[in-house]
């Protein structure tokens, strides 16, 4: 992205090796997933194709401010879940390095 005319880069993900890339692609969002071993429903339903062509259509920005009392939205900035270690993928949070 672009600030005061100078170009930011994306950081590099790290997380899925040293050559993960800086940028979403399906082929990113797939290694992703099985990484983490999610389900890949993003694949499922047409990934960054469809992501696009409802982009296309027209979108609203909605956010959401709550509050988290059974975990105290630890999920957001912390090692959760707790009882999981926290160099495991996926369970350390917060600033990415």
């Amino acid at each position: 992205y672009m600030q005061d005319g100078k170009v930011i880069e994306n950081s590099e993900a790290t997380v899925l090796g040293p050559s993960a890339g800086n940028s979403i692609t399906d082929e990113f969002c797939s290694k992703q997933k099985v990484k983490f071993g999610d389900f890949n429903d993003f694949a499922a339903k047409g990934a960054l194709k469809q992501m696009g062509e409802a982009l296309d259509r027209g979108m609203v920005l909605v956010l959401s401010l709550w509050d988290d009392t059974d975990v105290s939205m630890l999920w957001l900035d912390s090692a959760y879940p707790t009882n999981e270690p926290a160099d495991r993928p996926g369970v350390e949070r917060g600033p990415c390095p």
